[in-house]
């Protein structure tokens, strides 16, 4: 009795740990019936069964070779499975090798062997040996994408004053062709350089051309127009009369700025 319970316990375990064999199965993007040596491809490894999976460690199939045959260049995307909780969907992009017998080794999550087979795909063989082939990582590294955003920065900036200069290019042959910022330009000057009576009286007469330009007219212009008419016609000015004319023109001095 006691003979046949331990082959009951014997058997029961050996279930248990066959039933948690981990498992796996690599399907190609079409299901194509034959690759070619040398082409790149993606697919999918579905691995179970698998609990309360670490996503992260399938990130480790990366830059490795299943078997003899298949380069995996990019782990693009790991995912459960939303038809089963306990298998885990790897979508991997592969480049063939080799054109010899498919043979899939055996690969390893968190120490537990995972047993592969692979859909029935036959591999034929290119012109240019396998030696030949360089396998290039299709990634954009960080140190590029860096780089391309630098480049781009600086073309940015480059479109940005070349629009700028051209703006003020438009800007400055606006003013050189606008008669009313001429006229502006020329009496700013004489405003800010008048010292002399007779500078204040041609300011004085030109009233009429230079009043139009203004937004309004203050009452500080009048007191301008009231003190010069008040000492022009004199024959000389002292200096008593010239400061009063200088104080009421002071007001009005930055009239254009």
């Amino acid at each position: 009795m006691k003979f046949l319970s331990l082959i009951f316990l014997f058997l029961l375990v050996s279930h248990e740990l066959f039933s948690q064999e981990l498992r796996g199965e690599i399907s190609f993007d079409g299901n194509p019936q034959v690759l070619k040596q040398g082409e790149v491809i993606g697919g999918l490894l579905k691995i179970w069964p698998i609990e309360n999976a670490e996503l992260n460690e399938f990130k480790k199939l990366e830059n490795m070779t299943l078997g003899k045959n298949f380069y995996v260049t990019d782990v693009e995307n790991i995912v459960i499975s939303p038809n089963n909780a306990d298998v885990v969907e790897v979508k991997l992009l592969f480049i063939v090798k080799d054109s010899k017998e498919n043979i899939i080794e055996p690969i390893v999550y968190k120490g537990q062997q995972v047993n592969l087979s692979v859909s029935p795909t036959a591999i034929t063989e290119s012109k240019v040996s396998s030696k030949d082939y360089i396998i290039v990582d299709q990634k954009i590294s960080k140190s590029n994408v860096l780089l391309v955003s630098c480049l781009a920065a600086v073309l940015v900036l480059i479109f940005f004053l070349i629009y700028k200069q051209t703006e003020l290019k438009s800007y400055l042959s606006k003013f050189r062709n606008d008669p009313k910022l001429k006229a502006k330009n020329y009496f700013n000057q004489k405003f800010l350089t008048a010292t002399t009576r007779s500078d204040f009286e041609t300011i004085y007469s030109e009233r009429s051309q230079w009043l139009d330009l203004l937004k309004e007219v203050s009452p500080p212009y009048h007191e301008f127009f009231k003190t010069i008419e008040m000492h022009q016609y004199k024959r000389i000015w002292i200096n008593e009369e010239l400061l009063d004319v200088k104080n009421s023109f002071d007001l009005i001095k930055e009239s254009f700025k």
